[in-house]
C-alpha cells in the first residue's frame, strides 16, 4: 500500500463527523506534506441515481483513485435541491382562485445557493474543484459532468480526472506554491478540450467553506 492510499484509507475511515471537523487540518497537512495541488467534490443529487451507484462501488472508487494521481484529492458531496415560489406579491392572498400566472417555483442548488451566492449554474452532476494554501481556498472552478448509465457515467470522470492528473504531474516541485499559475494550467488545458468550466467566487477562508459543507459521503 502507497503512502496515499494509507492517507485515503485513514480518510475513509472516519465517521461523518469525525471527517467534517478534520477536514481544515486534514487538506492543509494534503497540501503541505504530501503537495496535493487541487481538491474537489463530485457533486449530485437524487436526480443522478447513476452517481450514487458508482460512488459506492469500491472498484470504481478505487480505480479513480488511480486514475487521480497523487496530486489531487477528490470527494463526493450530495447536494440539496431547494425550491421557492417566486412572482407572488407579498400583499396577495392565497387562496383557490389566485391566478397561477403571478407566480412560478424555481428549484435550485443548496450548495452554491449558500456558499457562492449563486443558483443558477449548477448541472448534476458537476465537479467543484479548489486549491488549498495556508488555510486559504485560491479559485473555485465548476465543471458539468455528462449523464448516462454507471458506465458512461465513469467514463466522463475517468476522462476529466486524467487531464487534471496530467497536467499536475508536469508542474515542478519548485511551483507548487503557485496556485494561480497551476489554476491557469489546468482551466486553459480543459478548456482546450471543450469542457465547459464555471470560475465561482465563494469562501476564501477554508473554515468558513467547509462550514457551509457539512453533508460529505464519500472520498477518492
Amino acid at each position: 500500500m502507497t503512502k496515499m492510499e494509507k492517507i485515503r484509507s485513514h480518510i475513509g475511515s472516519l465517521k461523518g463527523d469525525d471527517f467534517v471537523s478534520s477536514i481544515i487540518t486534514i487538506c492543509d497537512k494534503l497540501q503541505k506534506q504530501h503537495n496535493i495541488l487541487t481538491f474537489g467534490f463530485i457533486i449530485y443529487d437524487e436526480t443522478t441515481p447513476q452517481y450514487r451507484k458508482l460512488l459506492r462501488d469500491n472498484d470504481y472508487w478505487e480505480a479513480l483513485d488511480k486514475i487521480s494521481g497523487d496530486k489531487m484529492m477528490i470527494f463526493a458531496l450530495s447536494d440539496k435541491v431547494d425550491s421557492r415560489i417566486e412572482g407572488i406579491n407579498s400583499f396577495e392572498l392565497m387562496t383557490a382562485f389566485s391566478s397561477s400566472r403571478s407566480s412560478k417555483t424555481k428549484s435550485y442548488s443548496h450548495l452554491l445557493s449558500e456558499v457562492f451566492d449563486d443558483e443558477g449554474l449548477l448541472v448534476y452532476p458537476s465537479v467543484l474543484f479548489f486549491q488549498v494554501f495556508e488555510g486559504n481556498i485560491y479559485n473555485y472552478r465548476l465543471v458539468p459532468l455528462r449523464r448516462g448509465t454507471v458506465e458512461e457515467s465513469f467514463s466522463s470522470v475517468q476522462k476529466l480526472f486524467e487531464s487534471i492528473a496530467r497536467v499536475l504531474d508536469q508542474i515542478a516541485p519548485e511551483n507548487y506554491q503557485n496556485c494561480r499559475e497551476i489554476f491557469e494550467l489546468v482551466k486553459d488545458d480543459l478548456l482546450n478540450q471543450k469542457y465547459t468550466m464555471y470560475i465561482l467566487k465563494g469562501p476564501k477562508v477554508l473554515a468558513d467553506f467547509i462550514g457551509i459543507v457539512k453533508n460529505l459521503l464519500f472520498f477518492a
